[in-house]
């Protein structure tokens, strides 16, 4: 797992929280402080590996981790961790998406998933995480965050 951040601060504050955890999957922490810096990590990934965003840009301030000119991964899956906002990240992949061969993912149905699993819990109902149900019940919560 190759991890990047824009400030040497995050990854120190990282490092010690994965040990205590007990995180067991290796990980290159790099330094990317520029959009280019991202670009490439992202470029030197071999072909089918997932990129994530899970920064914050687009959501919680404006921007794009990376710039339109990234070299995606071939047959990669890219994954926004950002349910609202303007989702930007997506729609650069999506741009991309058929000259990569890439799977991209948005975060709603992370985002959504974790409070049906609290509510059938809680209520003793039975929430289907997929399919038409599942469906139904991501367009009630979209329009009620809306």
């Amino acid at each position: 797992m190759v991890v990047t951040a824009r400030r040497e601060a995050s990854l120190a504050e990282m490092r010690p929280a994965l040990r205590a955890i007990g995180f067991a999957i290796p990980i290159e922490h790099r330094l990317a402080p520029t959009q280019v810096g991202s670009d490439a990590a992202v470029a030197a990934l071999p072909a089918t590996s997932e990129v994530v965003n899970a920064t914050g840009l687009g959501k919680d301030r404006p921007g794009l981790p990376l710039t339109d000119a990234c070299h995606w991964p071939a047959r990669g899956l890219t994954w926004e961790f950002s349910y609202h906002g303007e989702l930007a990240f997506v729609d650069q992949a999506r741009a991309v998406a058929a000259a990569h061969s890439l799977t991209v993912h948005d975060g709603w149905v992370c985002f959504i998933h974790g409070p049906a699993r609290v509510i059938a819990k809680v209520f003793d109902v039975d929430i289907p995480m997929s399919g038409l149900a599942f469906d139904a019940h991501s367009r009630i919560a979209i329009h009620a965050t809306s």
